[in-house]
């Protein structure tokens, strides 16, 4: 059953009780999680807190709500510098190789670990059955910690001593090397040893308790250590949970650390760490953030999308939905419950609808720990203050499936999109369904071994211009159409004489090669987009393209040896598809994420068509197509479940 939790602030869910508990059943909540800041002076929370907080979990168990205490703070949220709280005098605070120390405590730092197992000791006396840390449960949010205890580590790991200076001239040059691994070791070590001492505190009262933690990408990556392995030592004997990273306020521009493009790309992010959870036995509920409140910085209509997707796919156990303002009284903002509450029938019809059948679509491929062997330049500045900044080149797919309105899956045998240093870590035998690859990855792959169709890529300065840049125009060959482009380094891409140009650059009056699709000697066949899909991601006409979805659409078909199961027709602006399949029957959810109503939406399908049930919706049928009758306005839904024969026949594009 898909779970809603719904975080609240102990005083002021204390001060307004019977509200707040009126809301949380009319959104659907069946859990309330309890968030504690954690106040220095008392070392966790003061004598008043703790008695507010066991009335409020009295309360709310009578009332037959399941309760969550929410830790707001273990590490540290480090985004000040200097810490601007006051500090316990044995606390060893994470150390940036950049920045110095931050308003975060290392977790190597078993005094530290001390301090909070306490705290958690006396939430339990109060009450609390089960316990999440926040997601300042990580190493910062830079490149991990050089204190004196993570460096004393290193030394031991090396077997001789380290500058922090020669640290990272050896760590971040180059590709994977002892310091790399060394460094990598140690982050995870502390917070190993962190989430056992914490576990032991726990056992020590009550084994039953259950403890997890909330999750950043840095946790799948530069923190050393899986986050599954963590949420499993947390939780002892108890059943493991933890709540995943990626939310609807990162399209807000009040938050340009994690700001995303595209609210699909959020939604994209979390299904990529479902795929990484599968077969874990741990609960997983998704971030539905909207930090941070009211409504003016995070609509309720992007909560809500967010909200059915992930139902629709089915993989989560529930969302931790942040409907409740930190501040103020229940009734201030009452948009996030309101919405909820209209949306509590479909998203049973949605969660009822898509409960059957595998996702099909193309695959972003992704991999974990993608800092250990990437090629990395110690001058670059952003992999110290952006510990996800390599994962922004494989996220660059989440862009391109978003703007282009693919149907995405993370089934094997799909066409997979390999972008950036995920052209480094993808087996040889998943090229066999066909792949599409940004220049980046193509020339990792060439590097490998592999003929993707490259005979030559120059890299030539750009000419340096005084007051203006001529843009670059794309030309489709097949329909004559011609894009604009943003302004970007495109380097001189030659491609193999038996490569099929799809189009070509038009740029300060020269015309060259573009966009090409390949099939070498092995039968493995590429679709080559041949420029950076980390630069491209935000600007215009390489991934915001109506040309490029009816190019990826015919080469798919191509790639991967047979159409899409279903993709959309014509040129609305970021509709999301989601489909599903069993047997004959296509599950399809197109959810409108663009500001503009979507009027006659046709939904193409690779069967037959002999019945059409419509969700939300109303329409027809054309040949092989479905036509909504009915207009998509913004952020809203509409499902269709779509019966036929003779699955494997092709309808060509």
């Amino acid at each position: 059953m898909y779970s809603v939790t719904v975080p609240v602030i102990c005083h002021t869910a204390y001060l307004h009780r019977e509200e707040t508990l009126k809301c949380l059943k009319e959104a659907g909540a069946n859990r309330v999680a309890i968030a504690l800041y954690r106040e220095m002076e008392y070392g966790g929370s003061s004598p008043e807190t703790l008695k507010e907080l066991g009335e409020l979990l009295r309360f709310f168990e009578a009332n037959r709500m399941e309760t969550l205490v929410w830790l707001g703070e273990t590490l540290g949220h480090d985004r000040v510098s200097p810490p601007s709280r006051k500090k316990p005098a044995h606390a060893t605070h994470i150390r940036r190789l950049d920045l110095g120390e931050v308003a975060a405590f290392c977790p190597m730092d078993m005094r530290h670990a001390d301090w909070i197992a306490s705290w958690i000791q006396e939430l339990i006396a109060c009450g609390a059955r089960t316990l999440l840390l926040d997601d300042d449960f990580r190493m910062g949010q830079g490149f991990g910690c050089c204190c004196d205890l993570h460096m004393a580590a290193l030394t031991k790991r090396l077997g001789r001593a380290v500058s922090r200076e020669e640290l990272r001239e050896r760590m971040l040059c180059g590709g994977r090397n002892e310091y790399r691994d060394a460094w990598l070791a140690v982050q995870g070590e502390g917070k190993l040893l962190f989430a056992e001492r914490l576990r032991r505190s726990v056992d020590a009262v009550d084994p039953s308790v259950r403890l997890g933690a909330c999750i950043t990408m840095a946790c799948w990556d530069t923190d050393g250590v899986d986050p599954i392995v963590l949420a499993n030592v947390l939780a002892g004997n108890t059943k493991p949970l933890m709540r995943l990273f990626g939310a609807p306020y990162h399209l807000s521009a009040l938050n340009e650390i994690e700001r995303e493009p595209f609210l699909a790309n959020v939604i994209e992010k979390e299904r990529t760490q479902l795929t990484w959870c599968e077969n874990s036995n741990v609960e997983v509920l998704v971030e539905g953030d909207t930090y941070p409140r009211p409504r003016f910085a995070c609509p309720a209509s992007h909560l809500e999308c967010f909200d059915m997707i992930l139902r629709a796919d089915g993989r989560p156990n529930g969302i931790m939905k942040y409907m409740m303002d930190y501040v103020s009284s229940p009734s201030y903002e009452r948009g996030y419950i309101d919405f909820a509450a209209r949306n509590r029938d479909l998203c049973c019809e949605i969660e009822d609808l898509f409960s059957k059948g595998k996702t099909m679509g193309v695959r972003p491929y992704h991999s974990k720990n993608v800092i250990r062997d990437a090629v990395l330049d110690p001058h670059a500045s952003d992999l110290l203050t952006r510990s996800e900044a390599l994962m922004i080149d494989e996220s660059s797919a989440y862009t391109l499936i978003a703007a282009c309105s693919l149907p995405r899956t993370d089934e094997h045998g799909s066409v997979s999109i390999v972008f950036g240093e995920a052209g480094r870590h993808i087996p040889r035998e998943e090229l066999a369904s066909g792949t599409i690859l940004d220049l980046q990855a193509a020339e990792l792959l060439t590097a490998r071994g592999i003929d993707v169709g490259l005979e030559k890529v120059t890299y030539e300065a750009p000419d340096a211009r005084e007051g203006f840049y001529v843009l670059p125009t794309e030309h489709e060959w097949m329909r004559n159409e011609k894009i604009r482009l943003d302004p970007m380094f495109l380097p001189h891409v030659c491609v193999k004489p038996t490569a099929r140009i799809l189009s070509r650059l038009s740029e300060d009056g020269q015309t060259r090669d573009f966009v090409f699709q390949y099939e070498n000697a092995e039968g493995e066949r590429f679709l080559v987009l041949p420029f950076s899909a980390r630069e491209a991601r935000l600007r215009s006409g390489y991934f915001k393209s109506y040309v490029r979805r009816r190019m990826l659409v015919q080469a798919i078909e191509w790639l991967g040896g047979r159409p899409l199961d279903a993709y959309l027709e014509g040129n609305d602006p970021l509709l999301y598809l989601l489909v599903k399949r069993e047997g004959d029957t296509l599950r399809v959810g197109i959810w409108n994420l663009f500001d503009d109503r979507a009027d006659a939406v046709r939904v193409c399908v690779n069967l037959p068509i002999e019945r059409v049930r419509y969700l939300h919706c109303n329409g027809h049928v054309e040949g092989n197509c479905v036509v909504l009758d009915s207009r998509l306005y913004p952020y809203e839904f509409a499902g269709l479940e779509i019966n036929g024969s003779d699955f494997d026949r092709s309808f060509h594009f």
